[in-house]
């Protein structure tokens, strides 16, 4: 997944430098939700990364395009965001990159393999993929919800001829001509080979039941964890991550910490401090045993029963 981050500024990158000159840095503008890999990817490449904060956990599009500057030559969209599950407004994020002429990348490694088929379902989904036509590139994780084995990513190019702006070709030395699609040149086939075998196995109708089952699967953790006192659903996720965070100054670390000593284990949520839950087709089986020590957890914490300190987080004796 990273590496389709990184290949899809690479060719961003190189297809605005082929028609204009930049002043100062090139500059990617993202919504603060949006993946680390972005940031990875501009650190690696001499880029610099405007991160802007996101309005309702979305990304804000219009404080997005208060910071377009002459040497912005991509914007950044998530579908569905990591951090909370929520796909931002790819629709007004299209809409400013052709007013700009800017390349958007849509990040849906996470969403990719959920995202289509729940359109397919009947769920609200908004728009984001290359029915808008600002969208330029995508990249969708086939070793997340394509539920291949790990290490298999997609990057989708709109363009064909764009492609060539991701290519690397060298033919400086005795041996002819190196080319080579992607950053690592070599690699083993394994993934790759399970990726075909997985997508083949499941085709589309697998895949339709299982994000059916895991859409289910989330609405169960939900409304469940509703019930709970202390905790609040960060906003309205359209995918299958969902974030909460704590209320009334409620110590989301030792709440975090109580919950791993009972063995559940979970993403963390640094702002708002809190945490995260990725849903799959079975986990609404244990929304009712989550919940219940949830609570429990919850009461530990306001009685001080479990505690955190500055570097760790442990129970009391």
């Amino acid at each position: 997944g990273t590496e389709s981050i990184i290949l899809a500024v690479r060719t961003a990158l190189n297809k605005a430098r082929a028609s204009r000159s930049f002043d100062g840095t090139p500059r990617i503008v993202m919504a603060r939700s949006g993946h680390a890999a972005f940031t990875k990817a501009a650190d690696l490449m001499g880029i610099e990364t405007v991160r802007v904060d996101i309005a309702d956990y979305k990304a804000d599009v219009s404080a997005i395009a208060e910071t377009i500057n002459d040497d912005t030559f991509m914007l950044v969209g998530s579908a569905f965001a990591y951090p909370f599950g929520h796909v931002d407004d790819i629709t007004g994020l299209s809409e400013l990159a052709q007013t700009h002429d800017l390349w958007l990348h849509v990040d849906a490694c996470l969403g990719g393999f959920i995202l289509p088929f729940a359109n397919d379902l009947g769920y609200e989904i908004p728009g984001f993929d290359f029915t808008l036509p600002g969208v330029s590139s995508m990249s969708a994780d086939l070793h997340k919800y394509g539920y291949t084995p790990r290490g298999a990513s997609l990057l989708l190019i709109r363009d064909e001829a764009d492609q060539g702006a991701q290519q690397f070709s060298f033919s400086d030395w005795q041996t002819g001509t190196f080319n080579t699609q992607t950053v690592v040149s070599s690699r083993p086939a394994g993934a790759i080979a399970g990726a075909w075998a997985v997508m083949n196995h499941l085709g589309f109708d697998g895949y339709r039941d299982l994000v059916d089952q895991t859409l289910k699967s989330k609405a169960a953790m939900i409304n469940t964890i509703s019930a709970v006192e202390g905790v609040s659903l960060c906003g309205t996720p359209h995918g299958t991550v969902i974030g909460y965070r704590g209320e009334d100054g409620l110590n989301m670390p030792a709440v975090r910490e109580g919950l791993k000593r009972r063995g559940w284990h979970m993403g963390v949520l640094a702002d708002p401090p809190g945490f995260q839950l990725l849903m799959n087709s079975r986990t609404g089986a244990i929304a009712g045993e989550f919940a219940a020590e949830l609570q429990q957890v919850i009461e530990g914490v306001r009685s001080g029963t479990i505690v955190s300190g500055e570097a760790d987080m442990a129970y009391a004796v």
